[in-house]
């Protein structure tokens, strides 16, 4: 079987100067939300993914990588943070629809 791989590069802007600080504080296309006081200034992800071609001509994705920097105000607790990440990929609607694996290793920094 011949395996393509596959790369793309997320970089969030929507921050309009207030970041996540307040629900109607950035520009978004779509909803996030979380339990805690998390204000998001950056998102970046370098995403990665491997499709496994078979006889047929046809294929599937056999393994998906995300890897995603995220920066948050300088007063965040990280530990608080990369919790409510692992949070989120856990009840994340698109990696537990599929049936290949999502690995999922997240960089959390605060703003210097």
């Amino acid at each position: 079987m011949h395996e393509h791989s596959f790369s793309a590069s997320i970089d969030w802007t929507g921050n309009t100067g207030r970041a996540t600080s307040e629900y109607h504080s950035y520009e978004r296309s779509y909803d996030i939300a979380t339990d805690g006081k998390i204000t998001v200034t950056k998102y970046l992800d370098r995403a990665s993914g491997v499709m496994t071609m078979n006889a047929g001509g046809g294929g599937r994705f056999t393994k998906v990588a995300l890897q995603p920097v995220v920066t948050f105000a300088a007063e965040t607790d990280l530990a608080k943070a990369e919790a409510l990440h692992r949070q989120a990929h856990a009840k994340c609607f698109i990696a537990n629809s599929v049936n290949f694996p999502i690995e999922h290793v997240s960089l959390s920094r605060t703003e210097t």
